[in-house]
């Protein structure tokens, strides 16, 4: 299959940075368009908000301590919204197939005819840790 496509975009980024802390914010916002000559669509990786900030404290004797924060917030992925389900029926039996009586293995989904119409919801995640280095020698060393 052969299919065309656009993607576009801008991004916003700033930083602060000192010997203790350290602070990192971006956003961006993104268009991406495929076309398969019968629709335009979102593909299954548009994602039109996107923004992560991260930052860094450094404390305790000669700042040997680190905390760090990190949290990104995303808007919902594009997906194919369902229509509805039956039950689905394999005649291997040719025209024999006895369809009164046949207990169907299986689920059927019958699909939106517009391809990615829909949006899952927003994504966050936050992530918080510590860390601090140990000095065994010169050249032995471990993080707890």
């Amino acid at each position: 299959m052969v299919e065309t496509g656009k993607a576009y975009g801008i991004d916003f980024s700033t930083k602060y940075e000192t010997p203790k802390i350290y602070i990192w914010l971006t956003y961006s916002l993104g268009f991406v368009d495929r076309n398969d000559g019968e629709q335009i669509y979102p593909p299954v990786y548009d994602r039109r908000h996107n923004i992560n900030f991260m930052t860094n404290y450094n404390f305790g004797k000669d700042n040997s301590w680190q905390v760090a924060v990190r949290w990104n917030l995303g808007s919902g992925f594009p997906f194919t919204k369902t229509q509805g389900f039956y039950n689905q029926m394999f005649f291997e039996e040719g025209v024999d197939t006895d369809y009164s009586t046949v207990n169907p293995d299986e689920i059927g989904i019958i699909y939106s005819g517009e391809r990615n119409g829909g949006r899952l919801p927003y994504y966050h995640r936050l992530d918080i840790s510590m860390q601090k280095p140990i000095h065994f020698s010169k050249s032995i060393s471990a993080e707890i």
